[in-house]
């Protein structure tokens, strides 16, 4: 999954909003933020590990085994821009990366199947 939010200028993005974002947590049966973490350490960590933050305070990227988020305060013509390479040059890219991905495990597939007819072929000699 792939997405960008924008949130408005004047608020703060916090490493918990990073970690919803990235883990697709909504909200509780009250309305409120639901976080799929409590302990303030493994936000931190899960924080290092996934978050590109070289525009920190204005725009982060964030990854997860299954999404790839745009996270920005950005407005105007930068905020297009973002949202354009978002839907564009990241959606092909992660495209491609899926399409590789699968050929690769075919093709380890593929080469597991000869090991077995190998070992087959050895036994019945």
């Amino acid at each position: 999954m792939i997405s960008y939010t924008a949130f408005p200028e004047n608020r703060d993005i916090s490493k918990n909003d990073l970690f919803r974002i990235s883990e697709l947590n909504g909200y509780d049966n009250d309305g409120e933020p639901y976080i799929g973490a409590l302990n303030p350490d493994y936000i931190e960590k899960y924080y290092q590990e996934r978050v590109y933050d070289r525009w920190g305070k204005e725009t982060y990227y964030v990854t997860s085994m299954y999404h790839f988020a745009c996270v920005t305060k950005a407005t105007g013509k930068l905020e297009q821009e973002l949202a354009s390479e978002m839907y564009g040059q990241h959606f092909y890219t992660l495209l491609l990366f899926f399409y590789y991905k699968i050929v690769l495990l075919k093709l380890a597939h593929e080469h597991s199947q000869i090991d077995v007819e190998k070992i087959n072929r050895i036994q019945n000699s």
